[in-house]
C-alpha cells in the first residue's frame, strides 16, 4: 500500500518496486546525519517488515492519501501537521476526525498497555523476552530482562505474539511515529491531550536495536517533523 502511495506521487521508480523488497529506503536516502550507520537495507526485509525510514510528515501524507481513496475526509493539513475535523477545519478534538491519521501519544500507550493495564511492554508483560520482542535481548542488566537472543534487524509483523488487543510489535521492531508533538506531561491528569506546541514530533515503542530500557510502553523519543528517523515508522488509527 505505501509503496502505491509512493509511485503515485513519483517517489518511487517502477525499478524500486520489482526489486526484492520494495523499501522506502530505495527512494528516501537516509538523511546525512546517518552516515556509517547501518539499519536493515531493503535486501534485508521483506515486504511484511515495518517499513522505515519515514518522518511524520511522509506519514501524514499518507494518512490523507488513504483517507481519500477509502472515500473519507482527509485528517491532516500537511502544511502546519495540524488535524482537521469531517469539514476541513483545524481541531484539537481527535473524536472530530473521521480520516486516518497517527494516534496520538495517549492513544498509542493505551494500546500498548492493553487498554490501559499496568504493564511494562507491548506484549502485556512486565518482563522483556527475545522470543516474545524484537529487541536487543542479549545484553542489559536490568530485573524486568531475561536475556536471549538479538536478532539484529527488523522482523516481519506476526513474528512474535500480539497483545490482548491483538496489535503486533508495540515494543520493538520500529520506532513508530505518534500524531501530536513531544512535550513534558502536565501535573495533572489528562484524557487523550492533543499536542501541538513545539518542533519535535513524539515518537514510541523502540525498536529492533534498542535494550529493555528503551522498549517499555512509557519510553519516549522525539524528532523534528520533516525527520526520516532510520528506525521510525508508523501505524495509523480511525476514531469511530
Amino acid at each position: 500500500m505505501l509503496c502505491c502511495f509512493q509511485r503515485q506521487l513519483g517517489r518511487i521508480s517502477p525499478k524500486s518496486l520489482k526489486s526484492s523488497s520494495p523499501s522506502v529506503y530505495t527512494a528516501m536516502p537516509l538523511p546525512n546525519a546517518w552516515a556509517g550507520y547501518s539499519p536493515p537495507l531493503p535486501n534485508q526485509q521483506s515486504d511484511a517488515d515495518p517499513v522505515m525510514a519515514i518522518s511524520p510528515n511522509d506519514a501524514m501524507a499518507y494518512c490523507n492519501w488513504h483517507s481519500v481513496r477509502t472515500e473519507t475526509p482527509i485528517a491532516y493539513d500537511l502544511e502546519t501537521g495540524d488535524i482537521l475535523d469531517e469539514n476541513g477545519n483545524l481541531t484539537l478534538d481527535t473524536t472530530a476526525v473521521k480520516g486516518y491519521r497517527l494516534p496520538t501519544e495517549a492513544e498509542w500507550e493505551y494500546a500498548a498497555r492493553e487498554g490501559g493495564r499496568k504493564v511494562r511492554f507491548g506484549n502485556g508483560k512486565d518482563v522483556a523476552k527475545s522470543s516474545e520482542i524484537n529487541f536487543r535481548g542479549d545484553e542489559g542488566e536490568y530485573p524486568y530482562l531475561e536475556l536471549g537472543e538479538y536478532a539484529g534487524q527488523t522482523k516481519p509483523v506476526g513474528s512474535y505474539p500480539p497483545n490482548k488487543l491483538g496489535l503486533y510489535d508495540m515494543s520493538g521492531n520500529a520506532w513508530e511515529w505518534a500524531s501530536d508533538k513531544y512535550a513534558r506531561y502536565e501535573s495533572e491528569p489528562q484524557v487523550n491531550p492533543y499536542i501541538t506546541a513545539g518542533g519535535m514530533h513524539a515518537a514510541r515503542g523502540g525498536r529492533w536495536g534498542d535494550d529493555a530500557n528503551e522498549i517499555r510502553v512509557f519510553h519516549r523519543d522525539s524528532y523534528p517533523r520533516n525527520d526520516r528517523c532510520n528506525n521510525t515508522g508508523f501505524r495509523i488509527a480511525k476514531s469511530k
